[in-house]
């Protein structure tokens, strides 16, 4: 995990986040954007300010039968689909 950057989610969309999924809601054009179980219980840790690594702890113990290296890269390409939408900005930490 990227440990020299904090990870901010857009706050000027909308994000509807429960267990079984979500979505992003972009009021500018009213588009939405899916989000799966896994994707939702991510932007909700990210929301909270967690960093990545954090981030990934959470996912080894909820998913404890995948492999780490597998979750990390997971994550790793969830953050860049979300970098990709501009839904998330990495800023480097002081």
């Amino acid at each position: 995990m990227d440990a020299q950057s904090a990870l901010k989610l857009r706050e000027d969309v909308r994000w509807v986040l429960r267990d079984n999924g979500g979505f992003v809601y972009f009021p500018e054009d009213g588009k939405i954007e899916v989000l799966s179980s896994t994707a939702a219980r991510i932007a909700r840790s990210l929301l909270m300010g967690l960093p990545a690594e954090t981030v990934l702890e959470q996912l080894v113990s909820v998913y404890a039968e995948v492999p780490r290296h597998q979750l990390e890269a997971d994550l790793q390409d969830f953050l860049h689909a979300l970098e990709m939408k501009g839904l998330l900005a990495r800023r480097p930490t002081t």
